[in-house]
């Protein structure tokens, strides 16, 4: 670079020195120096030397004047004036030496002071020809710039804020931009011109004032409509009040973007329907995409996507993007409109003006739409959809490569949409799986029926929290009370719900933190992590509590726990030991009230067996009168008088286990529903056996329902096999039934009763108490 200045320089300095006089002919000579004659100085030094002897004598005569020694004194004297003379001459020797060396230094300061002068002229010269060369440069680039430039000054209101800006300069090309002359703008207001400019988007007086007042600088993109063009502007102040331009046109990058632009979306489409489709495992969002994608290939588009309905006759509007956005959910036949020709086909069909077709639908939803094209996704090599991009504009039409395009873009989807479905599938079947396999290991891990934890987990977490290194831990053993009773009477399912109640009871009454698991059939256990006696203690009165609430929100309720705890209190203490501890203490208290939570349970059984609806109308006690009747008229004991009194009463307590669906069927019983009846003199024989008061009729009640003949129930007992008291229940029993009005029957006469005992009789009845009982009857 240095280089390069250097020649520059050396070719203005040629120029200058061809061009100018001699610089060196037209500055002063340097100054003469001051001389010093020869006579002047010996003039000097004569009469300095005669004054010096003059009064040297007399100073010598004045001082030594009495000197003994004359010879002595003159040699002194002349030895002094020598000295004198000497010292004199040293000094103006010296000074005429000095004079001259002085005069040489002030000529060499003058001569550089001239070279320097010179220089600085010749740099001056340098500098202002290459300013001249300069201007006349950047005036031709100005000039001759391929972007418009302007130069211009803002103009504001009282308030400061722009109004208006007024053209100071304009390039060539800006006048080519503007199409006018540059003696016709320059000094003229922008709006006077081009009064559009009030309402341009963005607000080009507002922006451009912004700069000129704040020097900010400023770039952005705007679409001149009037020309139809694109322009890049950049904008900055030079000074404060003014801004200057700089424009150029973009169309053709703008119209090249474009083009680019559609192709990148339809490679993005292409990438996210194909590659991208296992990401949207939802059926509705790859839809959605597939509208979205196919309208953001063309400008100014909207998009809907129509699938079947399930009934066959009619097609939805599933997906939409751009105006028919708020249409989803629209519904209409597939045998009209352009869905129904694009289904007919199988390929795309495309409409210049949908306003005015015949087959158009007469929705106001469509009003708007001018150009469409229709095209159909397939999927499973059938008709899947109708996809539609449409057009709002009076002059947009499709052309043959937009159309091209959307129907390759309509197969890619296509495509995507079977292996969406494919993958869906697939999806879920392994989700499928991944539950199976979820729902065995929570089998493996808890209680299949109470969803607590089970035994294997128990003892995993009994064993983890034995080798604890600190903090107790609590553990409650708790049994269900009677639940082989509710299963032999009430069965199993009756037996599943108390035990699904008991587990949501202990559920709900201790910590997240606490593990509750059921270890046995009717066993349950929790433990209590860092739980001390008072806690525990408390946990057991909420249980009690609990369960008493749950007994008399339900009157058929039978839940009854026993609950033994134990602690250890710290890892040194076994916690096997402390549940062993806890197990034994719920047994103890098991056999404490063991029988009264039996009597409970029965009178529980007792109180449901009473509220059945065919006991409601008198039928025990009228059996009760009938039988006592019976038994007195054949001179029975009264203890078996008190049996048949008690077991005229209970002797269907077992009908307390089954279902009240059955008990209140109308119609004819099927065989499975007289199976069913069957049961319940087992299912009152096992209530009895735990009763004290109902032991003694225990028996009976099981043999309740033996005929004569023995093709009873449940033994087939036959004659006088069968307990008395049962034969005399069974007679009265019978009567009484067929007298009174059933869920299955309406009632019989007395006289058709009669005569159906008779026809019993020797068969079901004993023959012998049929005929004491129809002569006892009437009397009764």
């Amino acid at each position: 670079m240095r280089t390069i200045l250097n020649k520059r320089r050396t070719r203005i300095e040629g120029e200058i020195l061809s061009t100018k006089p001699n610089i060196e002919t037209q500055t002063s000579p340097a100054p003469s120096l001051p001389t010093f004659p020869t006579g002047k100085t010996i003039s000097i030094y004569v009469t300095v030397s005669i004054l010096w002897i003059f009064f040297f004598d007399q100073f010598w005569t004045y001082w030594f004047s009495g000197s003994t020694l004359p010879v002595i004194s003159k040699n002194a004297q002349a030895l002094a004036f020598l000295a004198g003379t000497a010292i004199f001459l040293f000094f103006v020797l010296r000074k005429t030496n000095l004079l001259p060396q002085k005069l040489a230094d002030i000529e060499n300061e003058n001569r550089k002071l001239t070279e320097s002068t010179q220089q600085d002229l010749l740099e001056r010269e340098i500098v202002e020809q290459a300013l001249r060369g300069s201007r006349t440069r950047y005036q031709q680039l100005f000039e001759h710039m391929l972007g418009g430039f302007s130069y211009q000054k803002i103009l504001t209101d009282d308030a400061g804020q722009p109004v208006d800006f007024v053209f100071m300069e304009i390039n060539t090309a800006f006048e080519t931009i503007l199409n006018c002359n540059r003696s016709q703008i320059i000094g003229q207001r922008v709006t006077k011109f081009f009064p559009q400019i009030r309402s341009s988007s963005p607000d080009l007086i507002q922006l451009f004032g912004h700069v000129a007042l704040t020097g900010q600088d400023n770039r952005f993109e705007y679409y001149w409509s009037h020309k139809r063009r694109w322009f890049s502007v950049a904008v900055f102040s030079p000074q404060e009040g003014y801004f200057v331009t700089l424009f150029e046109d973009i169309t053709n990058h703008k119209e090249s973007e474009s083009k680019l632009r559609i192709h990148s979306e339809y490679l993005l489409s292409l990438n996210e329907l194909t590659l991208g489709v296992l990401n949207r495992v939802n059926l509705d969002e790859l839809l959605s995409v597939m509208v979205a994608r196919a309208t953001s290939l063309l400008d100014h588009s909207s998009g809907s996507l129509y699938l079947p309905c399930e009934d066959g006759l009619h097609v939805k509007l599933v997906a939409a993007s751009g105006f028919y956005s708020d249409c989803i959910g629209l519904v209409h036949r597939k045998d009209c409109g352009l869905v129904q020709q694009v289904l007919a086909t199988g390929a795309p069909v495309v409409l210049k003006d949908y306003r005015n077709w015949e087959n158009r639908l007469d929705f106001k939803e469509f009003e708007t739409t001018r150009a469409i094209v229709g095209l159909p996704i397939f999927a499973d090599s059938k008709v899947y959809g109708v996809l539609e991009v449409q057009f709002q504009q009076p002059d947009r039409l499709f052309s043959a490569e937009e159309v091209e395009l959307l129907d390759r873009f309509a197969r890619l989807a296509s495509i995507a949409l079977d292996n969406a479905l494919l993958y869906k599938r697939s999806l879920t079947e392994i989700q499928e799986r991944q539950l199976v396999e979820e729902q065995l290991k929570h089998m493996a891990l808890h209680d299949g029926l109470t969803k607590l934890y089970n035994r294997s987990y128990f003892e995993e977490e009994l064993h983890r929290l034995e080798m604890r290194r600190s903090g107790s831990v609590g553990v409650i053993v708790c049994d269900v009370d009677g639940l082989k009773l509710v299963n032999d009477t009430l069965g199993h399912a009756v037996g599943d719900q108390l035990l699904i109640a008991v587990a949501n009871i202990l559920r709900q009454g201790f910590r997240d933190s606490d593990m509750v698991a059921r270890i046995g059939g009717d066993e349950f256990v929790i433990l209590l992590p860092g739980a001390l006696p008072e806690v525990i203690e408390k946990g057991i009165d909420r249980i009690r509590a609990s369960v008493i609430q749950a007994n008399k929100e339900s009157e058929k309720s039978l839940i009854s726990l026993s609950a033994g705890w134990a602690v250890s209190l710290a890892p040194s203490d076994s916690l096997s030991l402390a549940f062993k501890e806890a197990d034994t203490n719920m047994y103890r208290e098991k056999l404490h009230q063991s029988r009264s939570n039996k009597n409970a349970m029965v009178k529980t059984l007792i109180q449901s067996m009473e509220n059945k609806d065919y006991l409601t109308d008198g039928h025990a006690d009228r059996l009760q009168f009938a039988a006592v009747a019976l038994a007195s008229a054949m001179q029975l004991p009264d203890k078996s008088i008190a049996n048949i009194r008690l077991l005229a009463k209970f002797h269907d307590l077992g009908k307390v286990g089954i279902p009240d669906t059955l008990l209140n069927k109308e119609g004819t019983l099927t065989e499975a529903d007289i199976n069913e009846l069957r049961r319940h003199p087992e299912i009152g024989f096992r209530i009895a056996q735990v009763s004290p008061e109902l032991l003694p009729i225990a028996d009976f009640i099981l043999k309740h329902h033996e005929w004569w003949n023995g093709k009873g129930y449940p033994f087939g007992l036959a004659g006088e096999a069968i307990p008395i008291e049962c034969r005399i229940l069974s007679i009265a029993d019978a009567f009484d039934a067929m007298t009174s009005k059933r869920p299955y029957r309406a009632p019989l006469s007395i006289e058709a009763a009669y005569a159906e005992l008779q026809r019993c009789a020797g068969t079901q009845f004993d023959p012998a108490i049929v005929e004491l009982f129809l002569s006892l009857h009437p009397k009764l």
